[in-house]
C-alpha cells in the first residue's frame, strides 16, 4: 500500500469518518421515510375518519327522511279516515 504511520492513521480516520456520514444518511433517509409513512397513515387514516363521518350522516339523513315519510303516510291515512267519518255521518244524518 506504501502508506507511512502517520499517512496510515489519517487514511483510516478519513475513512472512518466516510463510513460514520455514509451511516448518518442512511439513517436520516431511513428516519424520513418512516416520517413520511407516518403521515401518509395519519391522511389515511383522517380520510377514513372523514369517510365514515359522511357515511353517518348520510345514513342519519336517510332514516330521517323515511321517518317523515312514514309520518306523511300516516297523516294522509288519518285523513282519509275522517274523510270517511265525516261522510258517514252525513250520510247518517241524512
Amino acid at each position: 500500500m506504501g502508506y507511512t504511520g502517520e499517512d496510515l492513521k489519517q487514511w483510516l480516520t478519513d475513512e472512518r469518518m466516510k463510513a460514520d456520514r455514509e451511516k448518518e444518511k442512511v439513517e436520516e433517509l431511513t428516519h424520513q421515510e418512516q416520517e413520511k409513512k407516518r403521515q401518509e397513515e395519519e391522511k389515511k387514516r383522517v380520510f377514513e375518519l372523514e369517510k365514515l363521518k359522511i357515511e353517518a350522516e348520510a345514513e342519519r339523513a336517510k332514516i330521517e327522511a323515511e321517518k317523515e315519510s312514514e309520518r306523511m303516510k300516516l297523516e294522509a291515512e288519518a285523513e282519509k279516515v275522517k274523510i270517511a267519518e265525516f261522510e258517514r255521518a252525513k250520510i247518517e244524518t241524512e
